[in-house]
């Protein structure tokens, strides 16, 4: 093992056996080093083989990093103490069952998909996301139109609570796929469906239904008279001493003996009693004092409250009459859904595919199945069962590890705290429970050896206030206080530092000089406040761009940082978009294929004429709009006489890529205008090149052209899918993502985008759905064409809020610990809500984090932080921030663009010097891994252990492709001189000033080499020559300006292909 100091803690979660462990590891623990460490003694010490291993991440990126971890240790033993068993375990290792759960689930189901008679080709074939998206709306358009041929009176009802119109039924059909994916999301479906009829059946009182709506519906009704008596409390405090007034006194006391009432009831469980003092509080009203503005909000949030209560202020044998009678409905939309899975399953077989959730239920299905008894098997196999962040497992992924253990050799890692995933069926509540269990031994680690000591007693501080509130579920305990693990991490730390920008009137400011009409100007105000914030950190020599990082709640705030950035040349990575199809570059291609689709399509033609592809400015674009509505003819039209070449361009595109492949039309799109080689960065590139292999795919696997092919991408447009972030942590540029994406990650300087408020859109669908509590619709009266809430929803909003306000909370706490050295909280408010209480009402009152870090900071000062009040003066328009470009590069993801006179303008990721083959060139951290492997490794040829030691995260295909370009002959030669990788130009002709970098140039005596490296898969030289060339001639020519008197040669290397393509 490494030579290392553990904590006592640490030392028993490495070194235990025979037990079922559960390590809680607050955030900065060092879980993984614990992780690898616990493995190397199981391997080591314990002579348990890397086969006998099953160590299960979240993503496959951690997986990779714990191979990669594990690897290198074990290298370093090997190194230290031949071993012949070590070297097996090492040769072992790219086999070992180090995966994210799914990979594991997909090899069960492919050992042994014979259990449940699967097909081999089926489970051989992972059906992607947008295929997915489109078989699920042909599926539910099946069950729809079955339906219709044969009606019955409830599915008319059903159809008409959720869509009025009888033409529609396209929000019945999304409450067929929410309902059916929560079924899919349990174990045992046909259990939690028999669950959901329960709360439906007719029940006299409430105290005979199910113990658990019991339970959250008395919680709500107590929340809902907490609420209640807050209001009265702070009325009446206000009245007392600002007011004075004894007539509103009086009122505001009767209605809070009647609230009282109100709680006492809910201790006898008399709902009937609740409600009738709920009502009483109506009867009396409070005068209204219009001058107070204090008074008349909280007379109104008291009004509003009162109001939400009342509606549903019937008696429990109306309430639940009112269940029963929606029986009908619930059982029509459960066969529904019913029908929908046994369709879309059919389906799946007879295309010969899975989904990614079919994996996971496989798998379980094929453990759990009585006669095969595959489970034994695996049981026999692990010595060592490993789960990291167990927090984010689910129910089925849970079942899974317990059917594989032997019954005591299951080691999880996790922190509640840090359970952010809901969205993707997350169950914090597994964590929970299983840390009750004497059985399971408890393990905590408690040191922090991330964050300096003002940062780590900061969080102690707040997450002690609002985590230990009594109602919630997560708790900040004794174990959850963590302390620093290293010295150094108590030295030279700076508070946490809460930056307050007023929206109101300061004596600077007059009306005229503030003017924030809506949100988005309160965004580019704290924008700009953090860029003029690092500007300062950058200038005083303590940090580089590079060190910070800005946390968002959602993508949709980038933009403004963006902007802000953009103001003062702060260079940056800004990830704008969530997902593939909604990049740059994918949604050119995909405009021009709309408009040849529709040539009616407006939109998707302006987009097109706004493009790379042709470049038009909005101005001109203004003047098309105008003679378009002077002439009253259609743009393609205007465009005839206006800008013929355009016109005939694209008439040109509609007709022959109608006779072309969707992969053909693409790659000849592409090349107009040099669209792929100038425009597209490497992101979009990388983009480009997965759409080509999509089409492909869809060429060879569909029949409905580009109407079929334009209809699955707007059926996924809405997908979270991911898109790499081309950007290696050494590039000096300052980096925006949410917190999502910040998981696991840390930085010196952390910037937190504090929010003011918190919205559960869930609550907006017509049908609410929860695990524990079934389905929820509204009650309708059709005759009256009323709609009203009922017990059960009402109920099941309740636990949806709360659940979702604990998730925020822990979102909070991933933001509020990935930083190092400092933090900066940010916050825009045009209301005080300092003296917001810390209790449960308030956390319900969705004040935000903005609510939640005010009010725990003012009520409880505490020497981990400050609190600086920013006058908002400084940031409004015009900006007084100084510009520096000269002496700082410029952003990131600003694209290149083209002027009325065709000039090149190329911003590139640094500001590059001139080219100079004498002296030091910087090289371009922002290439690809390939690329950065490349830059650092030596001589060639190169082995496994050389490429793993550059610590570039590869894949095992990308490292074969780093030995094979190693050993072709012409590298070989190459390397026999002397050259520069990522080498940087910058050079004027005539007005135009053109900058960039080039992979490879090999400098020999009377001649240059230029090797240009493509990773473009599923391509021939003569494709790779015809959409690089014009790339390739570029260089050339920047290469033959500088250097008239030295030959060049031009080669293109193809890792795909591993040639040299000679141009």
């Amino acid at each position: 093992m490494l030579s290392m100091k553990w904590t006592t803690n640490q030392q028993k979660a490495i070194e235990t056996i025979d037990h079922n462990i559960l390590v809680s590891a607050s955030a900065g623990a060092g879980k993984t080093t614990i992780l690898v460490e616990r493995l190397m003694k199981r391997i080591l010490t314990d002579r348990v083989q890397v086969s006998e291993v099953l160590a299960l991440t979240f993503t496959e990126a951690a997986a990779a990093e714990m191979k990669h971890r594990l690897q290198s240790v074990m290298n370093q033993r090997l190194n230290q103490e031949p071993s012949a068993f070590l070297e097996q375990q090492i040769s072992l290792l790219e086999t070992a069952h180090i995966s994210t759960i799914h990979s594991f689930c997909l090899s069960i189901v492919q050992n042994y998909g014979y259990v449940l008679s699967l097909d081999p080709k089926q489970v051989s074939n992972l059906l992607d996301e947008a295929s997915k998206s489109i078989m699920i709306q042909q599926v539910l358009d099946q069950i729809i139109d079955s339906q219709l041929k044969q009606p019955t009176e409830t599915f008319y009802q059903l159809s008409q609570y959720f869509d009025p119109r009888p033409e529609s039924f396209e929000h019945l059909k999304q409450a067929i796929f929410q309902v059916y994916k929560a079924a899919a999301a349990q174990p045992d479906s046909d259990a939690w469906y028999k669950q959901v009829v329960q709360m439906y059946q007719s029940y006299q009182t409430f105290d005979q239904m199910p113990d658990i709506f019991q339970y959250h519906l008395w919680q709500s009704l107590t929340l809902k008279a907490d609420q209640l008596m807050d209001l009265l409390t702070q009325l009446e405090k206000h009245v007392k001493y600002f007011i004075d007034d004894s007539e509103v006194l009086a009122v505001i006391q009767l209605k809070k003996q009647w609230i009282s009432q109100a709680h006492q009831a809910i201790s006898r469980k008399n709902y009937d009693g609740f409600y009738h003092a709920i009502i009483q509080t109506v009867d009396k009203k409070m005068k209204a004092i219009s001058d107070d503005e204090i008074y008349t909000s909280l007379r109104k949030s008291l009004s509003d409250l009162v109001s939400s209560c009342v509606e549903t202020s019937y008696s429990q044998a109306q309430l639940l009459s009112d269940l029963h009678n929606q029986l009908p409905l619930i059982e029509t939309l459960i066969q529904l859904a019913k029908n929908f899975s046994d369709a879309f399953a059919q389906e799946k077989r007879n295309q010969a595919c899975i989904d990614f959730d079919d994996m996971e239920k496989f798998a379980y299905q094929i453990l759990y199945n009585e006669e095969h008894r595959i489970d034994l098997l695996y049981q026999r196999i692990f010595k060592e069962i490993m789960v990291d962040e167990f927090q984010d497992t689910n129910l089925i992924q849970n079942a899974i590890i317990e059917k594989v253990s032997s019954g005591n050799n299951i080691f999880r890692v996790g922190d509640v705290k840090q359970s952010i995933y809901k969205f993707r069926g997350a169950k914090p509540q597994l964590m929970r429970e299983m840390s009750k269990q004497d059985e399971i031994m408890q393990i905590h680690l408690s040191n922090n050896y991330r964050s300096k000591q003002p940062i780590v007693s900061f969080n102690n501080h707040l997450f002690n206030l609002w985590m230990n509130l009594s109602e919630t579920e997560d708790s900040y305990t004794e174990f959850d206080k963590v302390s620093t693990g290293r010295p150094e991490q108590n030295e030279n730390g700076i508070p946490v530092s809460l930056d307050l920008i007023r929206g109101d009137m300061d004596d600077e400011s007059s009306e005229d000089d503030i003017q924030l009409e809506d949100s988005a100007n309160e965004s580019i105000v704290k924008a700009r406040h953090i860029a003029k914030t690092i500007l300062e950190l950058v200038e005083s020599g303590q940090y580089q761009f590079k060190d910070m990082v800005i946390l968002v709640r959602s993508h949709a705030l980038k933009t403004s940082c963006k902007d802000a950035f953009d103001e003062v040349s702060i260079p940056y990575f800004i990830d704008t978009k969530s997902g593939f199809y909604q990049s740059d570059a994918i949604q050119h291609i995909l405009n021009v294929l709309r408009f040849i689709a529709n040539p009616n399509h407006d939109i998707a033609l302006i987009g097109t004429l706004q493009s790379p592809l042709f470049g038009l400015t909005v101005d001109e674009i203004a003047i098309l709009r105008n003679k378009q509505k002077e002439r009253r003819v259609s743009w393609l039209n205007i465009l005839e006489s206006t800008y013929p070449q355009i016109y005939q361009t694209l008439v040109a595109w509609s007709q022959t890529f109608k006779t072309l492949t969707l992969h053909q039309s693409i790659s000849e799109l592409i090349l107009h205008n040099q669209l792929y080689d100038v425009y597209c960065d490497h992101q979009d590139k990388t983009n480009v090149d997965f759409l080509l292999e999509k089409a492909n795919r869809y060429d060879q696997t569909q029949q409905s052209g580009l109407l079929g092919f334009i209809s699955m991408v707007e059926a996924i447009k809405d997908e979270k899918s991911s898109e790499a972030i081309p950007v290696s942590s050494s590039e000096n540029v300052v980096k925006v993502m949410t917190i999502h994406q910040s998981k696991g990650l840390q930085f010196p300087v952390v910037f937190f985008w504090t929010n003011n408020s918190q919205q559960i859109l869930d609550k907006r669908k017509a049908v609410v759905v929860d695990e524990h509590l079934g389905m929820g619709l509204h009650t309708i009266y059709s005759s009256r064409r009323y709609k009203r809430s009922n017990i059960l929803r009402e109920t099941i909003e309740y636990k949806m809020t709360k659940e979702e306000l604990e998730e925020q909370l822990r979102v909070l706490y991933v933001a509020l610990t990935r930083a190092q050295n400092r933090m900066y909280l940010v916050g825009f408010s045009k209301k005080d809500l300092s003296s917001a209480p810390l209790s449960y009402t308030s956390f319900f009152k969705g004040i935000g984090t903005y609510g939640w870090l005010v009010s725990a900071m003012h009520q409880y000062p505490h020497a981990s932080f400050t609190i600086r009040h920013v006058p908002i003066v400084q940031y409004i328009k015009p900006w007084i921030g100084k510009k520096k470009e000269d002496s700082l590069p410029l952003p990131v993801n600003t694209r290149q663009f083209v002027t009325k006179d065709s000039e090149v303008k190329r911003y590139s990721r640094k500001q590059p010097g001139a080219l100079n083959l004498q002296g030091e060139l910087a090289a371009n951290e922002l290439g690809s891994n390939l690329h950065l492997a490349i830059e650092r490794l030596g001589m060639v040829p190169w082995s496994s252990q050389d490429i793993e030691q550059t610590e570039v995260l590869l894949n095992d295909q990308q490292k074969q492709q780093l030995i094979d370009f190693s050993l072709h002959p012409l590298t070989q030669s190459m390397y026999q001189y002397p050259s520069e990788h990522e080498l940087a130009y910058h050079i004027r002709k005539n007005s135009t000033i053109e900058s960039g970098f080039m992979d490879w140039v090999i400098i020999k005596e009377q001649s240059l080499i230029l090797v240009d490296f493509k990773s473009d898969r599923n391509v021939t030289p003569d494709i790779l020559i015809e959409r690089h060339m014009s790339q390739i001639d570029r260089y050339k020519d920047v290469l033959s300006t500088l250097y008239p008197n030295l030959a060049i040669e031009c080669y293109i290397y193809s890792f795909f292909l591993n040639q040299y393509v000679s141009i």
